[in-house]
């Protein structure tokens, strides 16, 4: 798929993928924009139901438990999943992916793999700080180099 026809056909299904965003499942609508943009995976965490709690009981923390940040996460999230993991061979065979391993812009020695979740807020709006809570009390439970 190349040039303007393949250029076309990308943004006909990243607005689909928008449109359907707000439809559904977080995790379903997540994958959806995901596999528009080019992400797949079949590396997979097993299922867990997506509410707060099962999400938190099934990543424990490393670190002290029981934080202001598990305490928000577990007061503003709707819902949250781990959607699947992508390898660094995965991401330099798709094309169009967001991360250019090629060009020197991303030090592709240090990226072996990523993990992309998605998670439902109950809130409209919430500020840069609060994102950046809830997003620390992930990270604090999903192992990282």
């Amino acid at each position: 798929m190349n040039g303007a026809a393949g250029s076309a056909e990308a943004r006909d299904r990243l607005r689909a993928a928008l449109a359907g965003a707000g439809e559904g499942e977080v995790g379903d609508a997540a994958e959806g924009l995901l596999g528009a943009l080019g992400y797949r995976s079949e590396r997979r965490p097993p299922a867990t139901p997506a509410d707060p709690a099962s999400f938190l009981a099934a990543f424990p923390p490393r670190g002290r438990a029981a934080t202001k940040s598990e305490q928000a996460f577990r007061e503003e999230v709707r819902a949250a999943r781990v959607l699947f993991q992508v390898t660094d061979a995965e991401i330099r065979s798709a094309a169009g992916s967001l991360f250019d391993l090629g060009t020197g812009a991303f030090d592709d020695g240090l990226a072996r793999s990523f993990l992309f979740c998605a998670v439902e807020l109950k809130a409209e709006r919430y500020s840069r700080t609060a994102y950046a809570g809830l997003v620390r009390e992930i990270n604090r439970r999903l192992g990282m180099p």
